[in-house]
């Protein structure tokens, strides 16, 4: 009985013994594992992209599968083909606090900030007078209605003439191509004595010609074939005379000064004789000018239609200022929501944006709603001071609903447009679109 007792406890230690060096050994393969482990997440394992995150993360620190969060939108970046987002360049196109605006001069106009002095800078809205021309000013940066001046005119129906030779002549505004009459050459004659008298003039070319008659005085030279009226007591001041008997009145053809003769000229002769008023006539007439009618190619002359181009004392101007073409006065703005990939979670979205930032009144000429399928998502919409632009919520569809608008279509310059979208949590992407005119 003692022996088999003795036997019993010696069993036992030896089992106590075995235990104890088992869990000796697991205690230390337990830290060596752990030690590998530490050292394996010290090395910073793979990570998941951004917005994504890990599925799980195996012993050595890496991430298990990775995956984006439900209900997180990723914008993705704007190209012509993709409805995405962009940002300004901070010259031409600046951000502030979140709204985008463009520079005066990124649009090549340094001083003009709104639609008004966009006109105004090419063309101002003055009310010509008539038979005005438009003429650029002196800086090269402007138009301005101008009166001709001097002796050329125009009237309202864009004919043109040039005044008379000189403005003390009795001739019609058509002095330049009539011959020069008599009275005219008078009143020249009169006009110049009176502003700038002869004092002993010197005739050299032409001479004086052949006088119909005259009281000759203080004449010297020979003339051969010349006679003297009267007698020879009044002939003795024209020295040389041969007698008084041939003291008659003047005949023949005298010699004029520098080789010139009696006889008349015809047209087409330019050589040194007496010219007459048909021949001065004829002269002019020949080298009339005729100003040609302007084309893309020819600088001449030209005429307004008298309705959008008016004229007045030689300066024209537009009637109604410039006009902006049609395809420039369209004013539209498309946000929305989606990736296109993933399903909008249903419930109601409130977006505000289509800033009017033009300068003008815009007027609103459409809303319209587009989803990618045809569910029962709504838009509303309504101005931040203008009120509702709707009569009520437009049913989205693949096809651009429009939305019943309301008497509110003029959106204020500096007014902006809140968005209420109610998604049915199957649609993936919606684009609001909202039209107007300048």
């Amino acid at each position: 009985m003692k022996k088999s007792l003795l036997f019993g406890c010696f069993l036992a230690l030896l089992a106590g013994v075995a235990a104890a060096q088992i869990t000796r050994i697991d205690l230390s393969a337990q830290s060596k594992n752990t030690a590998a482990t530490a050292t394996a997440l010290a090395a910073n394992g793979t990570n998941c992209s951004a917005g994504q995150y890990a599925q799980g993360v195996d012993a050595s620190g890496n991430a298990e599968g990775c995956a984006t969060p439900a209900g997180t939108y990723s914008l993705p970046t704007a190209t012509s083909s993709v409805l995405g987002g962009v940002k300004p360049d901070g010259t031409s196109i600046l951000n502030t606090a979140g709204a985008i605006s463009a520079t005066a001069s990124s649009v090549g106009l340094g001083n003009v900030t709104n639609d008004a002095q966009t006109k105004a800078a090419i063309v101002p809205n003055t009310a010509p007078s008539a038979a005005q021309l438009l003429i650029g000013n002196a800086g090269g940066t402007a138009y301005a209605p101008v009166s001709l001046s001097g002796p050329v005119s125009v009237t309202s129906a864009g004919v043109t003439s040039v005044g008379t030779l000189n403005q003390n002549t009795t001739g019609t505004a058509g002095g330049l191509s009539a011959n020069i009459a008599e009275s005219q050459v008078a009143n020249l004659t009169t006009d110049l004595a009176a502003k700038a008298p002869l004092v002993s003039p010197s005739f050299t070319t032409p001479a004086l010609g052949t006088p119909a008659s005259g009281v000759i005085t203080n004449l010297t030279g020979t003339c051969a074939s010349c006679s003297v009226g009267g007698n020879a007591a009044t002939a003795t001041s024209a020295t040389s005379a041969t007698s008084a008997t041939t003291a008659a009145n003047l005949s023949g053809t005298p010699a004029l000064p520098n080789g010139t003769t009696g006889t008349t000229q015809t047209t087409g002769d330019v050589t040194t004789k007496l010219a007459t008023d048909a021949f001065v006539g004829a002269s002019i007439t020949a080298n009339a000018y005729s100003l040609p009618t302007a084309s893309t190619s020819t600088l001449g002359g030209v005429t307004v239609d008298g309705s959008t181009i008016t004229i007045s004392s030689g300066v024209i101007s537009s009637a109604g200022g410039y006009t902006l073409p049609t395809q420039y006065k369209i004013w539209s703005c498309q946000p929305g929501l989606g990736d296109g990939l993933n399903a909008i979670t249903a419930g109601t979205y409130l977006q505000s944006t289509c800033w009017n930032k033009t300068g003008v009144t815009v007027t609103l000429t459409g809303v319209q709603c587009y989803t990618d399928n045809a569910g029962s998502s709504t838009l509303n919409a309504a101005g931040n001071t203008l009120g509702a632009l709707l009569t009520g919520a437009v049913t989205c569809s693949s096809t651009i609903a429009s939305g019943t608008q309301s008497a509110n279509v003029a959106l204020p310059s500096g007014d902006y447009i809140k968005f209420t979208f109610v998604a049915d949590g199957t649609s993936k992407q919606a684009t609001w679109v909202i039209t107007g005119t300048l």
